[in-house]
């Protein structure tokens, strides 16, 4: 099945209203099409193709409500799927949070859908790895990795009159290359909207190169170091103070937003001067979702300018409580960069750790954002301007707000892969900091 259009999705819409009894009834549908191609040993392992569609409708009655969910769209199907929200809804407790349907919302219409990226198939994806295969492999050089890509239709809408429709197509392309001793791995990776902007070769030279460079490692002893984080490294550590840019948790003293007596940081500086992180649903390389959570339009927000915490996301409910208006969380990410690219970021460092990537992520202090995680794929030591050597990967912890109040530089903004705690799609640049504290030694490579 194709993508649904704007005319058929309000026909499902329509299609749930007319069953719907409820107070209230919410509409979320999504429909997706695409395919994929998994590759290993240097060679394609895997190819398959996608097409789905998701209904999910909440229904209310006063202040209780309920959800359901079908992959089906025809009368039945959406009979169905409507009786058993209601039927859930009915059962369902009292919220004393509960916050009726917004009555209007004028959404923004991201340009996010590209025909290249509709059109990439079985074909253009298998090109795409046969390049990168024929960049990376060789006898120092074993390539795996993944590329997908959909076109995604998503509409929302409720029965007051809210109606909203836009569609968006991904393209994601992954790569890790090993040496054949199992000594050196490498990784590089992207997601983008247009297909036409996919360069798998590119990507596996320079895992490749990673892989060769990491074979040897020079024993690097735990500590504070200077730090150069790859752009999908600083995109974990922008995402993760995003994520934590809720209103009510900092209020409550749930965050690392939290000041005493029920205050928040708003209007303090806690990064460096250089850093400025935003969201932006029109953003020409970035574009995000038309919609955030609760139905909200999206809107840009900057959340830090120049360091200093600019805005806090307000769900409807918390906004009422504390009579303001709700300002809904991110739907992409952008970061603010320099004019200089990571070769030049890294001629200016004296001596430093550079980092291609972070894995296995988790938090151990909301109080304060520390995280904990692995470095992988690529680490290295620099020494007066230039990588001199792999150093031994590592466990690290340290917190997003101490790392970037220590941001010295930055380079000119990237889009990086979807990994874990980055907000996707993201926008954002290398950055070296002054300091990061690496907890003990990884054996991963």
């Amino acid at each position: 099945m194709a993508i649904l259009t704007e005319r058929e999705a309000r026909r499902i819409v329509e299609a749930v209203m007319e069953r719907a009894s409820a107070d209230d009834t919410l509409v979320n549908l999504v429909s997706r099409e695409g395919g994929n191609t998994r590759f290993a040993g240097n060679g394609v392992t895997t190819s398959g193709e996608v097409a789905n569609v998701e209904l999910t409708v909440t229904s209310a009655f006063g202040s209780r409500s309920g959800s359901a969910e079908t992959n089906g769209i025809d009368d039945e199907a959406i009979a169905a799927v409507v009786a058993r929200a209601e039927e859930a809804a009915r059962l369902a407790p009292e919220d004393p949070e509960y916050v009726p349907p917004l009555e209007s919302a004028d959404y923004p219409r991201p340009p996010a859908s590209f025909e290249s990226t509709a059109a990439h198939g079985p074909a253009e994806r298998a090109a795409a790895v046969d390049a990168a295969i024929g960049a990376a492999a060789g006898p120092n050089a074993t390539i795996a990795g993944f590329l997908e890509n959909y076109g995604v239709a998503y509409a929302t809408a409720n029965s007051r009159g809210v109606f909203g429709y836009f569609p968006m197509t991904w393209i994601e392309y992954t790569n890790t290359v090993r040496t054949p001793d199992g000594r050196g791995s490498g990784w590089a990776g992207v997601r983008l909207h247009d297909a036409d902007d996919l360069d798998a070769a590119g990507m596996a030279r320079i895992a490749a190169e990673k892989a060769v460079a990491s074979r040897t490692v020079v024993p690097l002893e735990p500590g504070e170091y200077p730090v150069i984080l790859e752009p999908v490294a600083a995109a974990v550590m922008a995402g993760a103070l995003v994520s934590q840019m809720s209103a009510r948790r900092a209020m409550e003293g749930r965050s690392y937003l939290a000041a005493p007596n029920g205050g928040t940081k708003l209007g303090e500086r806690l990064l460096s001067p250089r850093v400025t992180i935003a969201t932006d649903p029109l953003h020409a390389e970035a574009p995000g979702r038309a919609w955030a959570g609760e139905q909200l339009p999206a809107r840009p927000t900057t959340w830090y300018r120049e360091g200093r915490v600019e805005s806090l996301q307000f769900d409807r409910f918390w906004a009422g409580r504390n009579d303001t208006q709700p300002v809904p969380g991110s739907t992409n990410l952008v970061m603010g960069g320099e004019d200089r690219s990571l070769e030049e970021l890294i001629r200016g460092t004296e001596r430093g750790v550079l980092v291609t990537r972070f894995w296995y992520i988790r938090m151990l202090n909301p109080a304060d954002l520390t995280l904990t995680g692995l470095t992988r794929d690529g680490t290295f030591w620099i020494e007066s301007g230039r990588i001199a050597h792999a150093v031994n990967n590592f466990r690290w912890n340290d917190s997003p707000v101490r790392v970037f109040a220590g941001v010295e530089a930055m380079s000119r903004p990237a889009r990086v892969a979807d990994e874990d705690w980055v907000l996707s799609p993201s926008f954002v640049p290398a950055v070296r900091a002054s300091g990061f504290r690496f907890a003990s030694v990884s054996q991963a490579v």
